[in-house]
């Protein structure tokens, strides 16, 4: 009975994280105008909708510039960002090599390709204009330049892909060693193991549950690496299902998994609601609802509702979904827990021809800690 009454008051509770708010509607007229009334009901609520988003995206444009410098070359401006961390910067730089690099080579890849075909032309050209009486010859010599330009513009192709290729790896290698440094500096990060080769198999991304019948999984820098003793791996990864139509994409972040010492006796899964940019995890459909609030909704079964401790529930207060932080979704099974961190492209396309913008990393930086929290929340013992 103590128990229900408890329930019955954070209900109507107006400060409450963890309980549906007491919801009170506005009469609806009757008769026949109630269908008209309801149409421009929902125009106006996705109009305050199109509008909300449009302030969000403005707002996080405007916050996105916090280390952006912009300066005037004459009628051109030139875009660059101060860094406040010496491993962003050697991710400038690292970029700037690359693409330095990739432009020389395909300057001289369009180069051998113009005079190959300028020689093409001229080999067909010059003989037919200077050797008359002889059409056997002329065929030679215009077939046999054809050959060796097309052969020179196929050769120089597989160079420079190679070329570029190798570019590509060092400077992602680059990129996730400092960004890890980065991240992982404070927070208790061991025995680091893994680079930006290391990829997660399918049946590591369909083992949360939480997104369906995947049937294609994209990955890099799958690393793994111990927190208080708790084991973790980590990836940059995308998953689609087939659709019958096509494939769809149903997540794309940052995946994490982690070690835990609850037992629930099936799945749990918290979903961190998101904008319109969000993937909701299609298992939470057919869950059965444990709790709600305007961020986020736990499913499960009521028997395990207990594994949802006042550490877990600090932890996940402090987790805001936002324009970069599209949505979160948590899986609980015995022994692991599955974290499917949906980010922004501003995080997870790496730039190639544009500056590198220090902001999004350092804000991955601030969540970083705050996913660690939950999964130390869910080994206690650890």
């Amino acid at each position: 009975m103590e128990e229900e009454k408890k329930d019955i008051v954070e209900s109507v509770e107006p400060e409450s994280d963890f309980a549906d708010e007491a919801k009170i509607e506005a009469p609806k007229p009757e008769g026949k105008k109630v269908e008209e009334f309801e149409k421009k009901e929902q125009e106006l609520l996705a109009k305050e909708a199109d509008d909300n988003a449009k302030a969000e995206i403005a707002e996080y444009k405007e916050k996105a510039k916090e280390y952006q410098r912009v300066t005037e070359v004459g009628k051109k401006k030139i875009v660059a960002y101060e860094y406040p961390d010496e491993r962003l910067a050697n991710v400038e730089l690292a970029r700037q090599e690359f693409d330095k690099g990739y432009g020389k080579t395909q300057k001289i890849k369009a180069l051998v390709s113009f005079l190959a075909l300028t020689a093409i032309v001229l080999g067909w050209i010059l003989p037919t204009t200077f050797i008359k009486d002889n059409q056997t010859l002329v065929l030679i010599i215009t077939l046999g330049v054809a050959v060796l330009g097309i052969a020179a513009i196929a050769v120089f192709s597989v160079i420079s892909k190679k070329k570029n290729q190798a570019r590509i790896n060092t400077y992602f290698n680059d990129f996730y060693k400092n960004i890890n440094d980065y991240v992982f500096e404070g927070n208790e990060i061991e025995s680091i193991q893994g680079d930006v080769n290391n990829k997660i198999s399918d049946d590591e991304m369909k083992a949360s549950e939480l997104y369906g019948n995947i049937s294609a999984v994209g990955s890099r820098d799958n690393i793994t690496f111990t927190y208080k003793g708790i084991d973790i791996a980590l990836a940059d990864a995308a998953a689609q299902k087939d659709t019958g139509k096509g494939l769809a994409t149903v997540f794309v972040g940052k995946y994490m998994r982690a070690s835990n010492s609850v037992k629930p006796t099936s799945p749990v899964v918290i979903y961190f609601k998101g904008n319109e940019r969000a993937l909701p995890p299609s298992v939470i459909k057919e869950m059965n609802v444990l709790e709600e609030n305007k961020a986020f909704a736990i499913y499960g079964s009521p028997e395990d509702k207990k594994i949802i401790s006042k550490e877990l529930r600090s932890a996940l207060k402090s987790i805001h979904t936002d324009r970069l932080l599209v949505d979160l979704a948590i899986s609980i099974h015995e022994g692991k827990t599955y974290l499917g961190i949906g980010y922004e492209d501003d995080l997870m396309v790496l730039p190639m021809k544009e500056a590198f913008n220090p902001y999004f990393v350092v804000r991955y930086k601030e969540d970083f800690k705050l996913f660690l929290d939950i999964v130390s929340a869910l080994s206690p013992e650890k």
